[in-house]
C-alpha cells in the first residue's frame, strides 16, 4: 500500500469517528446551547430598562423697539424692553404656570403628578452668570429655555406652547392693568371736573383746567386694545 493511500484511509477514519462523536454528544450539545440561550435571555431581562431622554431648547430675544412702541400705544402706562422681558421670564419660569400649560394641553397623564413634576423640574434657563457675561458681547445673545423628557414631540410642543401662552397672557395682563388705570383716571377726571364746575370763581385758570381734563378724557376714551395683533417675544 502506498503512502498516499494510507493518508487517505487515516483521514477517512478520523472523519467517521468525528461523526460518531457528534451523534453521541448530540443531547449534550443541544442541552448546553439551550442553557446558554436561556441564561442570555434571563440576563437581558434582568437589566434595567433604559428609557431615552430627549432635550428640547427654544431660543428667544428681548422684544425689539418696534414691539415696545406698538405696545405703548395700547397702554396707559409706558413699558420698556427690560420691564416687559422681566415680566415675560417671570411668568414663563413660574412652576404654577408651567403646570397649567401641561394640564391645559394634555401632553401627558394629568393624574400622574410625578411625571408632571419631572417635566417641570427639568426646565432650565440660561444661567444668570452667562447672561451677565453676554452683556459684554458686541451683539445680543439669545435667552434659552430647555426641557427634557422621554418624548421629543411632547418636549418641543410644550416649549412652543409655553412661549406662545406666556406672550399671550402677558399681553392680556398688561392691557387689563392699563384698562384699570384708565378707568380709575376717568373717574378721577369726573371728580375733578365736578369740583371745578361747583367752584364759584369763573376765571381763565379754571377754564383752562377744565379744558385740559376734557382733552385728557377724550384721549383716554380713544385707547384701542388690539392684543391679538402684537407679539412681544
Amino acid at each position: 500500500m502506498s503512502k498516499k493511500n494510507l493518508n487517505y484511509q487515516v483521514h477517512e477514519i478520523d472523519l467517521k469517528e468525528l461523526i460518531i462523536f457528534l451523534k453521541q454528544s448530540k443531547k449534550f450539545i443541544i442541552s448546553f446551547t439551550t442553557l446558554l440561550t436561556v441564561m442570555a435571555v434571563l440576563y437581558t431581562l434582568s437589566l434595567p430598562q433604559i428609557t431615552p431622554t430627549y432635550k428640547s431648547t427654544i431660543y428667544f430675544f428681548k422684544p425689539n423697539q418696534v414691539s415696545i412702541l406698538e405696545l405703548n400705544k395700547m397702554l396707559f402706562f409706558k413699558e420698556t424692553d427690560q420691564s416687559v422681558f422681566y415680566k415675560f421670564l417671570t411668568k414663563a419660569l413660574s412652576r404654577e404656570f408651567q403646570k397649567k400649560i401641561l394640564f391645559e394641553n394634555i401632553y401627558i397623564d394629568n393624574t400622574d403628578n410625578g411625571l408632571i413634576d419631572a417635566y417641570v423640574n427639568s426646565i432650565k434657563t440660561l444661567d444668570e452668570d452667562n447672561h451677565e457675561k453676554s452683556k459684554l458681547a458686541p451683539y445680543q445673545k439669545p435667552w434659552a429655555i430647555s426641557v427634557s423628557g422621554g418624548d421629543p414631540k411632547i418636549t418641543s410642543s410644550f416649549l412652543n406652547d409655553l412661549i406662545f401662552q406666556t406672550n399671550k397672557e402677558l399681553l392680556k395682563e398688561l392691557i387689563d392693568a392699563s384698562k384699570i388705570e384708565i378707568s380709575s383716571r376717568l373717574k378721577a377726571i369726573e371728580i375733578e371736573r365736578s369740583v371745578i364746575l361747583r367752584t364759584q370763581q369763573n376765571n381763565l385758570i379754571f377754564d383752562n383746567e377744565l379744558l385740559q381734563l376734557n382733552i385728557e378724557e377724550e384721549k383716554l376714551k380713544l385707547f384701542k386694545f388690539n392684543k391679538n395683533e402684537l407679539i412681544l417675544i
